[in-house]
Formats: structure tokens, sequence, C-alpha cells
């Protein structure tokens, strides 16, 4: 049986929480969930070459069925109403309809985590790129931040600037709910299966 992606870590760094990544106002206009540009990445996962290698990409797509249909649950209760996602031979069910998460594929080199939609008129993708030259995204820090500042200290490269690494993005705002949950579940386990290997600081 495949582990938590919380076991075997050591005290010392906490895990992004699926039900601390959720929006503090909802809209009408917006998921209330937060996308990866607003899930940070703990600087030590970040720095770290192995998580740009075809093993860890591997991890993280045999984790994420399982991590997008407990974020419905997650979410569900948040909201208030039951899940609606479910696992099916070939994928993940909403509405009657087949998600097939073949169509989430991870793509590495030497500094750059892809994660792209195939077949997405748009090119729906989201990305850690620490190429030269390429500055990674990063994320304000502060009281209106859903994280407490306590953790957030733990995640900011320097403790002295009020900012967090995130991902880059392009075109994912209408995916649908299995991609969207999709994309916001491998930002989530890039970082904690991340920290799993990394341990305490």
């Amino acid at each position: 049986m495949a582990r938590a992606a919380q076991e075997g870590l050591r005290p010392g760094i906490p895990l992004l929480e699926q039900g601390e990544l959720i929006k503090r106002e909802r809209s009408f206009y917006t998921d209330p969930w937060l996308d990866p540009t607003e899930i940070p990445v703990h600087p030590l996962v970040y720095n770290s070459p192995f998580i740009f290698t075809p093993e860890f990409a591997r991890k993280v797509m045999e984790a994420l069925p399982e991590a997008i249909l407990k974020d419905d649950i997650t979410l569900s209760r948040k909201f208030g109403h039951d899940p609606v996602l479910t696992a099916v031979e070939g994928g993940i069910s909403w509405k009657g309809k087949v998600f097939s998460l073949e169509r989430i594929r991870i793509s590495v080199q030497p500094d750059l985590f892809w994660v792209e939609l195939l077949n997405h008129a748009n090119a729906a993708n989201i990305r850690l790129d620490k190429r030269d030259g390429i500055q990674s995204l990063h994320f304000f820090s502060g009281s209106d931040c859903f994280m407490p500042m306590r953790k957030q200290m733990i995640y900011r490269p320097d403790k002295r600037e009020p900012y967090m690494i995130t991902w880059n993005r392009n075109n994912i705002t209408n995916v649908g709910l299995v991609a969207s949950l999709a994309f916001r579940n491998v930002a989530i386990l890039v970082n904690n299966l991340g920290l799993q290997r990394v341990g305490p600081v």
C-alpha cells in the first residue's frame, strides 16, 4: 500500500494541507480553492535536483488520483455538500463524464518541472522553472495569506523578505473541475513528497 505524503516525515517542516489552501472569501467568478500560483514550494524542495527527475515525477503521478479524491472530500466538507468525484476505470468521473488522468502529463529536465493538460486548445500548464535567466514567481507572504505566519516564515527563502516560492501557470482558469484539482494537487504533492524526502532543517 502506498504511503501517504506525510508518512515518514520527520519533525521540522510542516506540510501543506489541502484544507488550508482555500480562499478566505468566496466569489461567484473564481474557484474557492487556491490555484498553483498561490501554493508555496518550500525552498529546500525547490532547490533539490531530485524533483526534476523522472522518478520523482512518477511518484507525483502515482499519488495524484488519491489526492484529487481526498481534495474533493475536503472541499465538500468545507462548503457543506457531498463529494462529486468518483474513481472509475480509466480516470475520475464527474457528472457522468470520465476524465482520464493520462491527459495530465509531467515532463522534467534539469531545473524544469512541467505539467500540462494534453489536448487543450490554449496549452494549459503549470511549471517550476529554474533555468538560466528565468525567475520563479514569488507569492506574497503576509497577514492576508491563508497560512499562519509561523508557517509562512518556514516557507520563505529569506526570512527578512515577505515572499514564498510558487508556480508559474498558463491558461488553467477554465480547464474543468478535475483538471483544476489535478494541477492544484500536483503542486501540493511536489512540495509534500519533496519534504518527505528532504526531512527536517
